[in-house]
């Protein structure tokens, strides 16, 4: 048994050696990897997605929990909507409505 021990800890030792060996080699790339235009360009898309999603998420959370009978509508015109500026004015708009008709008109303009 102690000889067991023995070699599971020299493979121990050399899989954490071999692991750190080969992140050095990784990380030599990173700079490489962050600096890539491309990889720049998806994250940048990524990050403005998330702001969309999370705008959107926003907006319907006041809309269902000040006018649920709104939220079919919201849900609808919500995701329209591609701009993260326009999903914040919409979210300020409907915080500051003081009524469902408002809020309706803020949501859908022509059908009010």
């Amino acid at each position: 048994m102690p000889r067991l021990l023995a070699i599971f800890s020299i493979h121990l030792l050399y899989s954490k050696r071999h692991f750190l060996q080969q992140w050095e080699k990784i990380k030599m790339y990173d700079p490489l990897w962050d600096d890539h235009p491309k990889v720049k360009k998806i994250r940048e898309e990524s990050k403005q997605q998330g702001k969309i999603e999370g705008l959107r998420t926003a907006v319907l959370s006041v809309v269902e929990v000040r006018f649920p009978d709104l939220t079919e509508l919201a849900q609808q015109e919500v995701s329209k909507i591609n701009t993260p500026d326009i999903l914040k004015y919409l979210m300020d708009q409907l915080l500051a409505a003081p009524d469902e008709t408002i809020a309706r008109f803020v949501l859908h303009p022509s059908a009010a």
